[in-house]
């Protein structure tokens, strides 16, 4: 993931040369695990968190774990990848289709949606 975070990165330091990155690539359970251990251990943890399991990071500002943001770029986003100026979504999460013979459908098949798993 960092050759795919490189180039977001390189630009943020461009924009923001006084403020330091660490980019720490972690699937999204350790990300969550390793958060949660860090704000319960009061020892600081990080400031921005990217990941592709949307359910944990809506579970984070749920539970009070986001600050807000209002970012400028709010307006070009869809309504649906901004929550609560806490959240924001920056892909589209891929779906898988798996089709199957659907009973009396005389050969045809029937779609049914499956969820594909991927890391963070």
């Amino acid at each position: 993931m960092l050759a795919a975070a490189n180039p977001l990165i390189k630009d943020f330091q461009a924009l923001y040369p006084g403020i330091q990155v660490d980019y720490t690539d972690l699937n999204s359970t350790e990300l969550y695990s390793r958060f949660i251990a860090e704000v319960a251990a009061g020892t600081g943890t990080a400031d921005v968190l990217w990941s592709s399991a949307m359910d944990l990071q809506v579970r984070l500002a749920a539970d009070g774990n986001a600050a807000t943001y209002a970012s400028p770029e709010i307006a070009a986003l869809p309504k649906w990848a901004v929550l609560a100026n806490q959240a924001y979504g920056t892909t589209y999460e891929p779906i898988t289709l798996r089709l199957q013979q659907a009973p009396g459908a005389g050969g045809r098949r029937a779609a049914g949606p499956h969820r594909s798993a991927q890391s963070a």
